[in-house]
């Protein structure tokens, strides 16, 4: 079984900011994830991982999950 490590994003929880989010890019520990949401996100926000396509991380707004980084 091979481990995938973006599995460990799931059902964390980011704050958007100037150091980690631009135009629909999250980098995390340096590797840039296209954010994909049903509702706009922007500076300030907070999102959740709900699920991972790929390179794409499906998020929601607002803080669901347990965990912060």
């Amino acid at each position: 079984m091979s481990y995938n490590f973006d599995q460990r994003l799931l059902h964390q929880t980011f704050v958007l900011d100037h150091d980690n989010y631009d135009v629909g890019m999250l980098r995390v520990n340096g590797i840039y994830y296209q954010l994909q949401s049903d509702l706009p996100v922007s500076i300030g926000d907070v999102v959740y991982v709900a699920d991972i396509v790929g390179n794409q991380l499906i998020v929601q707004k607002g803080d669901t999950g347990d965990d912060s980084i």
